[in-house]
């Protein structure tokens, strides 16, 4: 008779879960809100054989990974002969891979014939898919939006396809340069109030010009 998998105790729902000290300890008060996005995302999926985190330096894609092995654990010591859901035997040992690459990393095993570069071709034909977004129209001169991609990506191209829709641009200079260690603000996170700091001293400075005044303020990956 084959030996089938038997669940033994209920599995706590993944929002209960990862608000549970029980389950968590005190680390439960850590874990960030897009983390916990991510987690409960990844738990609801149909596809629970593969994920990828990507994100930029020290925002918590680690730690986010690593609470959700433990979520991955949880629910398999739910089950009795947990391996045979998949097909396999009874006896068979589960492994999870966990794999956290910088691209200088990446570059340096075989991962490096994955790594494709995007250039200027695909920039381009992205930025002309964003012109055609439809928008609510406004008196763009009664507007001035001060910018921050706070250390991050955004800094390559949103600024200047503002400016070149007629939208007057005040950029964050501190924060325009790339900087994996986010070197002028406690957290890089959009999430939380301290990384709008320079952007709000700088609207202060330039807000006696203006009727309405506008922050825009990317996330680092995004």
């Amino acid at each position: 008779m084959a030996v089938k998998a038997k669940q033994i105790r209920e599995i706590v729902d993944i929002e209960t879960w990862l608000n549970s000290e029980w389950f968590l300890g005190p680390e439960v008060e850590a874990i960030r809100p897009y983390v916990k996005k991510f987690i409960i995302e990844y738990c609801k999926s149909k596809n629970k054989r593969n994920f990828l985190c990507t994100g930029a330096s020290r925002t918590g894609k680690s730690y986010g990974v690593r609470i959700l092995l433990q979520r991955i654990l949880y629910e398999m010591s739910c089950w009795e002969n947990f391996p045979t859901i998949f097909g396999l035997s009874p006896s068979t040992t589960p492994k999870i891979y966990w794999l956290s690459y910088t691209m200088s990393k990446a570059e340096s095993t075989g991962l490096k014939g994955l790594i494709k570069m995007i250039d200027k071709e695909i920039d381009d034909k992205y930025l002309e898919m964003v012109k055609t977004v439809p928008v609510q129209q406004v008196k763009k001169d009664n507007i001035k939006i001060v910018f921050t991609p706070l250390h991050g990506t955004a800094s390559v191209h949103l600024a200047d396809l503002l400016k070149e829709e007629g939208y007057n641009v005040v950029e964050v200079k501190e924060q325009m340069i790339p900087d994996p260690f986010f070197s002028t603000v406690k957290s890089p996170n959009p999430e939380e109030s301290t990384a709008f700091e320079y952007a709000i001293n700088l609207s202060k400075e330039v807000n006696a010009e203006v009727q309405c005044k506008v922050l825009c303020i990317r996330k680092q990956d995004t």
